[in-house]
């Protein structure tokens, strides 16, 4: 009897802990990665909060396979960038998309991470059909 009791405090506890390590993890939908609580730059904000990308990239990154991808998949899967970087010397584009601004206590964000997706541009023309280079995580910790 102590035994089973044992056994059954001991599953409790690895489930509810696995409850709790999953429950803010979740699958990608274009929907939650497009999902604001805030007021969007079109109408006066000077950013955009996205809360649920947290949450959802790792599913994204691991399922989604976007290196095979070219910009107009992207641009359907993930919606316009709120942000584009250039490097004409290795003939690169890039699109940002915010995936986590922290201020914590200050003015200035403590934390941020965003997803940066390169392509390619062989004749330095960026078409519907130019493919993802590479990306990655740019997640930033202040000191």
């Amino acid at each position: 009897m102590k035994k089973s009791l044992i056994i059954l405090t001991l599953l409790l506890v690895v489930g509810l802990l696995g409850y709790l390590f999953f429950q803010n993890r979740s699958h990608f939908t274009t929907e939650k990665w497009l999902f604001t609580d805030g007021v969007p730059r079109e109408m006066g904000s000077t950013f955009t909060r996205y809360p649920k990308r947290d949450a959802i990239v790792n599913d994204l990154i691991t399922h989604y396979d976007l290196k095979k991808r070219n910009y107009r998949e992207i641009i359907e899967l993930l919606g316009e960038a709120d942000d584009s970087i250039e490097d004409s010397l290795k003939n690169e584009h890039g699109l940002v998309y915010p995936i986590l601004i922290d201020y914590e206590w200050n003015i200035d964000p403590q934390h941020t991470k965003d997803l940066i997706i390169i392509f390619d541009l062989k004749n330095g023309i960026m078409t519907p059909k130019t493919s993802v280079k590479r990306f990655y995580l740019d997640d930033y910790y202040a000191k």
